[in-house]
């Protein structure tokens, strides 16, 4: 038994051998060597591929070899360069809003629970407040002692009138009438502040209301719950109408991230549903954890599909100028080199030696080696490759 002297070579012929259906007799060990030039010249018929004196292969298009080739053009194409990147969804900061309880009190009733949509000016809950009663007392008294300022101030104007009073006299009257004024406005100012939609004058219960329509994210209250703490959120509602995705773009990518350029978004919740938007802001600082800058989108969400902390994938489709664009199935490797075979002339092929850039799918930029209009082997190009 005689051993190949090229195995790569041996090894190649075999792959197009078994394609082609070629007996491997004709490719025994030391066929394409130079130790069976007959064996070889066989071999190459039965493929219907030879090399000519420049080195070039040629091939009988009507041959097994020949059959199996697909050749296509290659064009300058402005195709959009897609970065892929982490993404989730965040509840807009401007539609989420905190509810908080101004004065102390007691729930005396919860109408919300998480999950409920509400309209703007529905109930949220009722809590009963000593604070918010002595607000109504302290605007029933403002109106009262108002009330007798500007009687007592018309008073001193009818007396100054007929000379049985100063000027000295109806400039205090009036400076009285004033000061119940701010007073009255101030008591007024602080009830309405502290329940704009209390339905009762009379009433020492704090209505919350929702001051916009949206879904009720968390509720931290409960019935007969003392409220103490005015800083403390007793109910988180969120507009989900529109929300943000932002994606994360690699430290040395963040050159492409910009305004402005499309971005395609999927959910493995949404299944293969792709959302379509710009990205609206790019953030001025590197996250030092992750060594990526947060780019976000703003996305319409009228059908409540996208929900804060769903994570997906964001591909960013950063603008190219027009590059040439061949299939991958068209580059073979050879050692540190990419190479295709160009047509020179129907049936006659070279391999040629090119620079690729990204890849874009199944696709690849080519940066040099070929020109637009060439024609490459697209499909079964290995059946050629047997340096």
């Amino acid at each position: 038994m005689v051993f190949c002297a090229s195995r790569l070579s041996c090894n190649r012929r075999s792959a197009r051998a078994r394609a082609l259906r070629i007996p491997l007799t004709f490719l025994a060990c030391g066929v394409g060597s130079g130790l069976f030039p007959a064996a070889a010249a066989l071999a190459a018929d039965a493929s219907g591929v030879h090399r000519d004196a420049q080195g070039h292969y040629v091939v009988a298009m009507d041959s097994p070899v020949g059959k199996s080739l697909g050749i296509d053009t290659v064009a300058l194409r402005a195709v959009p360069h897609g970065v892929v990147l982490p993404a989730d969804v965040r509840a807009e900061a401007s539609r989420q809003i905190n509810i908080f309880a101004p004065v102390s009190g007691r729930v005396l009733s919860l109408k919300v629970s998480p999950g409920d949509k509400v309209s703007k000016g529905q109930v949220l809950a009722t809590i009963a407040s000593g604070d918010m009663a002595q607000a109504l007392a302290d605007e029933a008294k403002a109106r009262s002692a108002l009330s007798l300022a500007q009687e007592q101030y018309r008073r001193a104007q009818s007396v100054f009138q007929i000379g049985g009073a100063s000027s000295k006299d109806l400039e205090a009257a009036r400076a009285n009438a004033e000061q119940a004024q701010a007073d009255a406005t101030r008591a007024r100012e602080r009830l309405t502040a502290l329940s704009p939609n209390n339905g009762s004058e009379h009433s020492s219960y704090l209505t919350l209301t929702a001051p916009a329509d949206g879904t009720i994210a968390t509720v931290t209250a409960s019935e007969g719950q003392n409220v103490t703490d005015p800083t403390l959120s007793l109910i988180t509602m969120v507009n989900l109408e529109e929300v943000w995705v932002e994606g994360g773009v690699p430290e040395n990518e963040m050159a492409m991230a910009s305004a402005g350029v499309p971005v395609d978004m999927t959910f493995p919740a949404t299944g293969t549903r792709v959302f379509h938007g710009t990205i609206t802001s790019v953030s001025p600082k590197l996250d030092l954890d992750t060594r990526r800058v947060d780019v976000r989108a703003v996305m319409p969400n009228g059908d409540g599909v996208l929900r804060p902390g769903m994570f997906g994938t964001m591909v960013m489709m950063v603008p190219q100028p027009a590059q040439l664009i061949v299939p991958q199935s068209a580059l073979l490797m050879n050692n540190d080199t990419v190479t295709v075979f160009r047509e020179i002339s129907p049936g006659v092929f070279e391999r040629r030696t090119v620079e690729i850039g990204y890849d874009e799918s199944s696709n690849t930029r080519i940066t040099a080696g070929l020109s637009a209009g060439d024609r490459v082997v697209t499909r079964g190009a290995v059946l050629l490759n047997d340096d």
